[in-house]
């Protein structure tokens, strides 16, 4: 599925506007940039306050009448993408319903200091997208419901859409935690004579972490 479905429309908005300066060679001005994005000028430069609040590795700057994407080496557009995506909150609030650290929407809303009712309306879109995948969510307990296989595929979909580096992953979890994680991948790859390519040692480590 494209996750980009349950993305809202400010932060549809705010990766369009980093795909359009990462593309650009010399920047654009804010005249295009408002009408490919169709916001206007506040709209724009609280995006580009956001953006810069967020983010790490990659600073949006004007400079002699253009907006530019200052990236630091290395960088990839999918690292953008998915730095930009970890900011959006119905990216967020997609993880915390497979922790299920939350009982109720006003618990959901105080963890990711959300308003409630945009809370609720970011879970009826994310909604359309778990029945899309077979997995049904009940507000009742704020859990989701389905088969196993549905639920890792999903999650496991996500993942790749959202990290690409291990290290955001397993943020939450203890150095020796991570160790065992990336020992038993290691040997996995070794004992079946697997690719050990990171796109393929990745996918192993998005399964054990599910």
């Amino acid at each position: 599925m494209d996750f980009r479905e349950v993305l809202g429309t400010s932060s549809l908005r705010r990766l369009r506007f980093v795909e359009l300066l990462y593309a650009s060679q010399v920047g654009l001005p804010s005249d295009q940039l408002l009408e490919e994005l169709e916001c206007s000028l506040p709209i724009l430069l609280k995006d580009v306050k956001l953006i810069n609040d967020d983010q790490d590795d990659f600073h949006i700057e004007k400079f002699k009448g253009l907006y530019q994407i200052q990236v630091k080496p290395h960088v990839s557009i999918n690292r953008l993408y998915a730095d930009v995506l970890q900011q959006s909150p119905e990216f967020q609030i997609i993880e915390e319903l497979l922790y299920e650290k939350c009982s109720c929407i006003s618990d959901l809303a105080d963890k990711l200091n959300l308003i409630s009712c945009n809370t609720k309306r970011y879970l009826k879109k994310i909604e359309t997208a778990l029945k899309k995948a077979g997995i049904k969510l009940d507000y009742r307990t704020l859990r989701i419901e389905g088969k196993e296989s549905c639920i890792r595929h999903f999650y496991y979909r996500y993942f790749l859409e959202k990290s690409d580096r291990l290290e955001s992953l397993f943020v939450d979890l203890k150095r020796h935690h991570i160790k065992t994680s990336t020992d038993l991948v290691d040997q996995f790859i070794q004992v079946n004579h697997l690719d050990n390519r990171k796109i393929f040692r990745n996918g192993l480590s998005y399964t054990l972490y599910i």
